[in-house]
């Protein structure tokens, strides 16, 4: 049902709002009264302070791999820039996760390794969990080790971001999306997790400030 007010006026301490007629033939439309002691009893979010949304400007988060690669080519070995611009590249990572908790990264195209060593220390590797080294969430996949759901299997399972009772659980989660088509380049996204749950906690806040 999509019932919509025609009119909504205040007189004195009553609020009042008419709706648009329904669909029955021959029925008045709707009127509805409230007192604003009443409205001020059962208000949910009473003086809430506006959040500001997340800025949905993507430019702020972009960074071009391939123009990195065109200034600062390989100089050979494992990685895919000199050290100056891989230096510049992981900077710029940082900088956008600090900064706005996400950073999309254009033109890396979609091999996963190379996303995950670009980011990993020297002589670190990713810490597997019980569906191996990476999770893949697609329906479809055959990369997991295990395809099972958390809340139904019988495995031992020694880690998993529920279990913050672990001795000692990972420093760094990343959520890596990958899109392509025939038609748009493909690109990357990191987001960090701390980042999106801090935005959500100061929203429910502010939400429930009396």
């Amino acid at each position: 049902m999509d019932v919509k007010p025609t009119n909504i006026s205040v007189d004195g301490e009553t609020l009042s709002i008419k709706w648009e007629r329904s669909t029955t033939e021959n029925e008045n439309p709707h009127k509805s009264e409230y007192e604003a002691s009443w409205l001020r009893q059962w208000a949910y979010a009473l003086n809430r302070v506006e959040v500001q949304p997340i800025p949905n400007d993507v430019s702020l988060l972009e960074i071009d791999f391939k123009g990195l690669q065109e200034k600062y080519p390989s100089e050979g070995g494992d990685l895919p820039l000199s050290s100056e611009g891989y230096r510049i590249y992981l900077s710029q990572i940082y900088d956008r996760i600090t900064k706005h908790g996400a950073v999309v990264i254009r033109n890396r195209g979609l091999d996963t390794e190379a996303i995950i060593s670009d980011l990993l220390p020297k002589d670190k590797e990713v810490i597997p969990t019980h569906f191996g080294r990476i999770e893949d969430l697609r329906t479809d996949n055959t990369t997991n080790e295990n395809t099972d759901q958390l809340g139904y299997t019988n495995a031992g399972v020694d880690l998993h971001t529920d279990q913050p009772f672990i001795a000692n659980p990972v420093s760094d989660l990343i959520i890596l999306l990958t899109k392509h088509s025939l038609v748009c380049n493909s690109y990357s996204r990191f987001v960090l997790l701390m980042k999106v749950e801090k935005t959500l906690w100061l929203t429910l806040a502010m939400q429930h400030t009396t």
